[in-house]
């Protein structure tokens, strides 16, 4: 049973501070890139303060210690928003999308650290220095306030997850818990066969086995893959910038078809990933990937690879070779390969698209928690928007209902013109 009479709390606004902390963090992130100090710090001097978007913006890192030992660590910030004050968000979040956000500690810790943060940031907003059990120093962040948490891509299984709904709920916060997208994994097996004997159903099964027959294995379709040679077993080029302009071009393309501006539109997205693949690519991090058909690129991935995992980050593909299936050959292919490199799991990330369960990948939930400590300020602010959400979802409903009204009209009107 851990002491529970000896916990503090210190307040980082600046990642100098946390500098010699970068391996501890690193070791407890459990090698998710999106939870790494690298990811997080290069998110914050891109999407930080210095940036058009978030020029009232605050770095608010969390050291929680247990007596003299370094529990955890909770890397947020705080962001100003006219409407709901000041909002407490993960590093990482927004645009980028990172995956499996949440304090970073030991399995011994984990329900205990977010136990304490909840507890810190309710001493906060109250102004006071000490509260229950816990001793918190504001003295890198003596002006901190707290209107609202907003926490977005946590694992619903996180024990930190329960242990901030039950502290909070415990001090009276408003809470707002709701599942969002769930993140999707692929369990390998030992071979390309077992594979595509394990899908389901029998029709994705035959339709998977025939896009295998018919093209992974025609020389007019290649597989390049910039990245480790080490990793990967096959020669890289060092130059990545041409297969980074291939996805880039491909995303933006698609993207534009299907009516959006598309990721790669935001200077700060791509500002940040070509940052990032600048470390992570040399060191095994990282893969760029796009496949050929005759000589004609019509598929990208950029791969994120976390010890025995490759995620499949973001995508593109080419809208003059739709009836390629090139979304699905890219898939196809990367798993294959990713059975072959010795990988275990191959991870599709955040969103609920119907190919990541045909490609056989199982759900793992992921939850959204919004609250506000119980001040004046904080809980009308919270009233309101709470107020808007629910007003939004009737106009939808209302929209759905009419629209579904019109199409029977509709229906009713061919039919009844059929009959005279």
């Amino acid at each position: 049973m851990i002491d529970q009479r000896a916990w503090s709390v210190r307040v980082h606004e600046d990642f100098r501070d946390l500098e010699q902390l970068e391996g501890q963090w690193n070791h407890w992130a459990e090698d998710p890139p999106f939870r790494r100090y690298d990811w997080q710090r290069t998110w914050w001097e891109v999407y930080g303060p210095g940036s058009l978007s978030r020029k009232r913006s605050r770095l608010c890192i969390l050291e929680v210690r247990h007596g003299e030992t370094l529990a955890g660590i909770v890397p947020l910030y705080r962001e100003w928003h006219p409407l709901w004050g000041w909002v407490l968000r993960w590093l990482g979040s927004g645009e980028v999308c990172s995956d499996y956000l949440g304090p970073i500690a030991p399995a011994c810790y984990q329900e205990h650290v977010g136990r304490v943060a909840i507890i810190a940031l309710h001493a906060l907003a109250l102004g006071k220095s000490r509260f229950q059990d816990v001793a918190i120093d504001r003295s890198a962040a003596p002006r901190l306030t707290c209107h609202r948490i907003d926490w977005d891509g946590m694992r619903a299984d996180d024990p930190a997850v329960q242990a901030v709904r039950i502290q909070a709920e415990t001090l009276k916060w408003a809470l707002d818990v709701r599942p969002t997208e769930s993140s999707w994994q692929l369990a390998l097996p030992r071979t390309w066969g077992e594979y595509l004997d394990s899908l389901q159903p029998r029709s994705v099964r035959r339709r998977y086995r025939k896009l295998s027959r018919a093209y992974l294995d025609h020389p007019d379709l290649v597989l390049h893959v910039v990245g480790k040679q080490e990793v990967f077993g096959t020669p890289c080029d060092d130059n990545w910038q041409s297969a980074w302009n291939i996805l880039v071009q491909l995303h933006q393309a698609r993207r534009r078809q299907l009516g959006d501006q598309g990721l790669f539109a935001s200077t700060q997205f791509e500002v940040f990933h070509r940052r990032i693949l600048t470390e992570y690519l040399p060191s095994g991090r990282a893969a760029l990937a796009w496949l050929e058909w005759q000589g004609q690129p019509i598929a990208a991935e950029y791969l994120l690879l976390s010890g025995k995992t490759v995620m499949a980050y973001q995508s593109g593909i080419n809208p003059d070779f739709l009836t390629l299936s090139p979304g699905h050959l890219m898939s196809l292919s990367l798993i294959r390969e990713a059975i072959r490199w010795g990988f275990e799991t191959f991870d599709l990330l955040r969103g609920d698209e119907p190919y990541k369960r045909h490609l056989g990948a199982r759900p793992t939930p992921l939850v959204r928690i919004r609250a506000a400590p119980p001040q004046v300020s904080a809980r009308w602010r919270f009233t309101l928007w709470n107020w808007g959400r629910h007003s939004r979802e009737l106009l939808r409903r209302m929209k759905a209902k009419n629209i579904d009204f019109v199409g029977t009209m509709m229906e009713d009107d061919q039919v009844a013109a059929v009959d005279s």
